[in-house]
């Protein structure tokens, strides 16, 4: 810090308050005091907002105390007393770039070509700005299955037996329980219109079989061998239940004409 040329000015200001505020702050401020120089400026422009110097000052006073919301908006106050002015223009884009934001960095730096084109130190900082941008391209990423209309799809209406909503009001009495309608029956047909046998009449034989079943014992009579020759017929395996039953009688024997004649004829 040059204490000569801060005691010049400290004399100079207690002498011109109002014209050597602004010269004093910021020799507090470069001789790393910058608190020294915000009361200074705090002060003074609360009586001389317009003050442009005073303001510049007061701004990066502000930055270098790392306050700075507050700088940010002391340097665009200035801004609109001198839309060119290039200190805060730099500082403005300066904090922006801290802080991130290099859309808003890149902004400021271009007012800042605008009103001072061959300022080279902002050309390269234009210049990496927009090389970082093509190197990280931001790809929005896309989540499959939302619901783009919040949930508002219609809910299915469920009703019950009788046609009411299911889960609404009270369960009906057994009073007014009405059955639902059952189905018509379907006319008979003509093979369903033929009468149902009775069970004694399913069980009977038809009258062929019991006609049959009559003529078996004659047709077993005539073909059961004569009394003594048995045992030259052979015997088949479906007679042989009739042993059992009683023989036969013999026939008798035919008497000739001859015979019956008289000796002497």
């Amino acid at each position: 810090m040059d204490y000569d040329r801060l005691r010049e000015l400290q004399e100079k200001f207690e002498e011109n308050p109002r014209r050597y505020f602004a010269p004093l702050a910021n020799e507090y401020r470069k001789g790393g005091q910058p608190r020294r120089a915000i009361e200074i400026c705090r002060a003074q422009l609360a009586q001389m907002p317009g003050h442009m110097s005073g303001q510049i000052v007061y701004g990066q006073a502000l930055y270098e105390a790392s306050e700075f919301e507050e700088a940010r908006q002391v340097f665009e106050r200035a801004l609109t007393l001198d839309p060119e002015n290039l200190i805060a223009l730099r500082s403005l884009g300066d904090m922006s770039l801290q802080s991130g934001n290099t859309t808003e960095a890149r902004s400021w730096y271009i007012r800042l070509l605008d009103a001072d084109p061959k300022d080279t130190a902002v050309i390269s900082l234009i210049a990496e700005i927009d090389a970082s941008a093509d190197a990280v391209t931001p790809i929005e990423e896309q989540i499959p299955g939302v619901d783009t209309d919040a949930g508002d799809q219609p809910i299915p209406f469920i009703t019950d037996a009788q046609g009411g909503p299911v889960g609404e009001g009270p369960p009906p009495s057994p009073e007014s329980y009405s059955p639902p309608p059952q189905p018509e029956a379907a006319a008979p047909s003509e093979a369903s219109a033929v009468p149902a046998e009775s069970p004694a009449e399913a069980n009977r034989e038809p009258e062929s079989v019991v006609a049959a079943d009559r003529e078996a014992p004659g047709a077993s009579a005539e073909s059961a061998p004569p009394e003594g020759l048995e045992r030259h017929y052979p015997v088949e395996a479906g007679t042989a239940s009739n042993e059992a039953s009683p023989p036969a009688s013999a026939p008798e024997p035919a008497v000739s004409d001859e015979l019956e004649q008289p000796l002497g004829a």
